[in-house]
């Protein structure tokens, strides 16, 4: 198991129920299950109390190919969530090394795209050298559109080596239609699932208690129509009837409320405190004995569990331990409905129970939704401040909108909660939704008794109202706005400030918050007005405050305005080192490393990141400690430390042969940057053609400008000067329109001779001329050593030619360069007479000994 696992997730969801004595082996259908293991899904739908759990989870249990396993429920009707449950039910199925990239990635979500993770754990499933099976049980829980459409795309790219198992009580709800036309997608519905005769005295085998002839059977089986559920529950009442022939001749069809009828006939002959037992439990979807003894009020849970299912009352083990339990879905819905419809404060008072009884558990998700079902909205705030963080940390806004959205309309909920469901709203995009719920808090502001509390609910407002404004992008508005509103807007709870807004990114201007890499004069007014009411109100330091300083900083950096980007840097460091909040400290390590490379310090720039590394290691999350890792490779890379730099990055085990994941993207454009070093042209440009796509749909500015710059250079490298000019200008695009220069300058002379032949084909005129122009102005004028490496010569020398020379320093003659190359002697010489004119030589050792002192050769084993 790995370290990584979330604790905050339901083991019990993540595994397949358990063998339950008795169970009816079905062979027929466990062959039909193995014929369509050769396509990529397998889809199991009938309704309720066909048995389609029980039968794929004693086909999980029957065979030796690795399965996943995971049981929906409605809660999990969020993106992120679904996700996140997803990866970390292959834990055990996926090669161990590929967990450090696949969860970090799925807890990144909803922060990164859906499509952007999906192709990250396609390619980890490619990996797989061995079948996989995934099971996705109870999928007609799930009804968001965009879990849908992310799972059909996980199908449509699906490795041939994995396959997909769906257990649903609808069809599924995105086409399949040419998995079908392929023979690629195998159908169980009910035809095949009921029960045959076989079957069936398979199953009346273990009801010794039950004699019944093979007409008896036989009609049952006719009544049923082979409805395992309704056979089990004619079974159950067969017990207590004193005329079973009777009862078998009055019963008919095998529909719904046949299965209520059934249940009430079968839940009538229990004895009291069996019926009390089980209709306070069924408020719970999964229990164990601590929470049975909190929900029904009892101190023998242990024991009561024990003889629900000594009566095979539809109670199902989740667990090898017997641990933890649930009730057949329609058992539940048959109990919850009753003690609802006969015992509403009953149902109140159960799940309130429920609700104590799951946070006492430290399970506040399932605590939050059981106190909203109880209507018990108090203790619904007071443990949703409590998960509240953990929530957002997740990126489960979806489940964090649905809990608002399931609250009263009316002033019960307080005016606090109604703002953060505004905040929530302002940060996933629904600005209008957001100003809606600001509306209805102005409205009841007449009603709340009290200046102080008035005014409080007042900053409140005033402060979710910037976010919306902010998050909408309406900067020009923000700015007037604050202006009149910075002396009242900060409300008094900390729950506003304190979310960590960086969980996986090494650098705070690639988060949302720092938006993804835009600079402009509104995002500069705002950042630095947002802190000057953050510090009148005692602010500064909370987890916003300390965030908005880093993006500063890092936007100073970008901009070339160095010691603005060192002032905020050194106001941060005592804060950030002592909340040891990684996802601040680690960016601002990287910055400070910068700003000390500019400052020309190499030795100061590794002690910052030595430093930040120190804590790193501590820290359960590798991928931090692999960002600083990489920056220090920078480090070296800009000392012209090439062997230094490579000892680095082989820690992190990248390859140039690798389909990079957009979460070790700062890895592998640093890795890009060795290859370019190597004058390994190709391998690089493969590596940045992968990544450039997934930063575009992620519309991270910073990103597509920095893979713009390496490619250009990469192309130059090869002699391509066209492809070359056309990335450097999509670079110029963004780069003039966000004033970017670091991302430029950073790059040394290698890219200011770029910038150079740029301006020269351009004209004075030319698209973006002016902007090169002025980046061109800001380079230092004698560039660091080494960075004369790349571009040193008239004319960059091809691979072909590269390859010449390596040959040349083997001691290969002309008849042996030939042979290897597949050339003739005389297209040698050709070559031959180029390279000498490229390198301003007129010799085969005088060549040798150019490319030597430039280090354009590849290093020697």
């Amino acid at each position: 198991m790995s370290t990584l696992i979330d604790r905050t997730l339901l083991k019990t969801k993540m595994l397949a129920p358990a063998a339950r004595d008795g169970l009816v082996r079905r062979d027929r259908l466990h062959r039909l299950l193995e014929v369509g293991q050769s396509g990529r899904l397998t889809a199991v739908c009938a309704p309720a109390g066909y048995g389609k759990t029980t039968l794929l989870g004693e086909w999980v249990r029957g065979i030796s190919c690795p399965a996943a396993w995971l049981s929906l429920d409605e809660h999990d009707n969020d993106p992120a969530k679904f996700w996140r449950y997803a990866v970390h039910a292959l834990d055990e199925t996926l090669p161990e090394a590929s967990l450090p990239r696949s969860i970090p990635l799925a807890k990144a979500l909803p922060n990164l795209s859906i499509a952007t993770f999906l192709d990250s754990l396609i390619n980890e499933l490619f990996a797989l050298d061995k079948p996989l099976l995934l099971v996705l049980d109870d999928y007609h829980a799930i009804v968001n559109d965009e879990i849908h459409q992310s799972l059909l795309y996980l199908l449509e790219y699906l490795p041939p080596q994995v396959h997909l198992m769906i257990a649903s009580r609808t069809e599924l709800p995105f086409p399949t239609g040419k998995w079908i036309a392929r023979q690629e997608r195998a159908n169980l519905s009910v035809p095949e699932l009921r029960f045959t005769m076989d079957e069936l005295e398979a199953y009346r085998a273990g009801m010794a208690d039950i004699p019944l002839s093979r007409r008896q059977l036989d009609k049952l089986l006719e009544r049923t129509e082979g409805w395992v559920t309704g056979l089990q529950l004619a079974f159950i009442s067969l017990r207590s009837q004193s005329n079973r022939e009777r009862f078998i001749e009055e019963f008919q069809g095998h529909n719904r409320n046949v299965a209520d009828f059934l249940f009430e006939e079968a839940f009538s002959h229990l004895p009291a405190d069996i019926r009390e037992f089980l209709l306070m439990t069924s408020v719970v979807d999964r229990l164990n004995a601590a929470v049975a003894d909190a929900v029904a009020e009892r101190i023998d849970g242990r024991r009561m569990l024990e003889r629900v299912n000594e009566l095979q009352l539809f109670l199902i083990s989740l667990d090898e331990q017997d641990e933890w339990f649930r009730y057949h879905q329609l058992f539940a819905s048959f109990l919850r409905g009753m003690l609802k419809r006969e015992d509403p404060e009953g149902w109140l008072r159960a799940n309130r129970r429920a609700s104590e009884s799951y946070a006492s558990l430290g399970l506040l998700s399932e605590a939050i939704d059981h106190a909203i079902a109880a209507r018990e909205f108090p203790l619904a705030r007071t443990l949703l401040e409590k998960h509240i963080a953990t929530v957002f940390r997740q990126g489960e806004l979806s489940t964090l909108l649905r809990w608002f959205g399931s609250l009263p309309e009316d002033d019960e909920w307080p005016a606090d909660m109604k703002l953060l469901y505004a905040l929530i709203l302002a940060i996933t995009g629904q600005a209008d939704a957001a100003e809606e719920q600001l509306a209805a808090v102005k409205r009841g502001l007449a009603r709340i008794q009290g200046e102080a509390d008035r005014q409080e609910v007042q900053s409140g407002m005033l402060f979710v109202e910037s976010n919306v404004i902010f998050f909408s992008g309406r900067f020009e508005r923000w700015q007037s706005f604050a202006e009149g509103a910075s002396a009242v807007m900060m409300p008094d709870s900390r729950i506003f400030y304190d979310v960590n807004y960086n969980l996986t990114e090494p650098l705070v201007r690639r988060t949302t918050l720092g938006l993804k890499g835009m600079l402009n004069a509104h995002t500069e007014a705002i950042g630095l007005g947002f802190l000057r009411v953050l510090e009148t109100h005692g602010w500064q330091d909370s987890f916003i405050g300390l965030y908005v300083r880093q993006s500063l900083a890092e936007g100073y950096y970008e901009w070339n305005r160095l010691e603005e980007s060192r002032t905020f840097a050194r106001g941060l460091e005592p804060m950030a080192n002592r909340i040891g909040l990684p996802g601040l400290y680690v960016p601002l390590a990287i910055l400070r490393s910068r700003l000390l490379l500019a400052d020309q310090q190499p030795q100061q720039a590794h002690e910052a990141i030595d430093l930040a590394m120190e804590a790193a290691e501590k820290h359960e999350e590798a991928q931090w400690l692999s960002y600083l890792r990489a920056s220090k490779a920078r480090v070296y890379l800009a000392e012209d430390r090439v062997a230094e730099a490579k000892k680095e990055l082989a820690a992190l085990g990248l390859s140039d042969k690798d389909k990079p994941a957009f979460n070790r993207e700062y890895e592998y454009l640093t890795f890009a940057r060795l290859l370019l070093r190597q004058r390994k042209f190709s391998p690089a440009i493969r590596l940045l053609e992968w990544l450039k796509p997934q930063a575009e749909r992620e519309a991270l500015l910073s990103s597509v400008v920095e893979i713009s710059i390496l490619r250009a250079l990469a192309e130059h490298g090869r002699g391509q000067r066209a492809g070359a000019l056309q990335c450097l200008r999509e670079a110029l695009a963004i780069g003039e329109a966000n004033a970017y220069a670091r991302s430029f300058l950073d790059e040394g002379s290698a890219a200011a001779e770029l910038l150079q032949a740029y301006v020269a084909g351009e004209g004075a005129h030319g698209a973006y001329a002016a902007y090169a122009g002025r980046l061109l102005a800001a380079f230092p004028a004698v560039a660091p050593a080494g960075e004369t490496k790349l571009f040193g010569l008239i004319e960059p020398l091809l691979e072909s030619e590269l390859a010449l020379m390596n040959l040349i320093r083997r001691g290969a003659s002309n008849q042996e360069i030939a042979s290897e190359l597949a050339l003739s002697i005389g297209t040698v010489k050709v070559y031959l007479s180029r390279v000498y004119n490229k390198l301003g030589v007129s010799s085969r050792t005088q060549a040798l000994n150019k490319v030597e002192q430039l280090g354009l050769l590849e290093e020697r084993a």
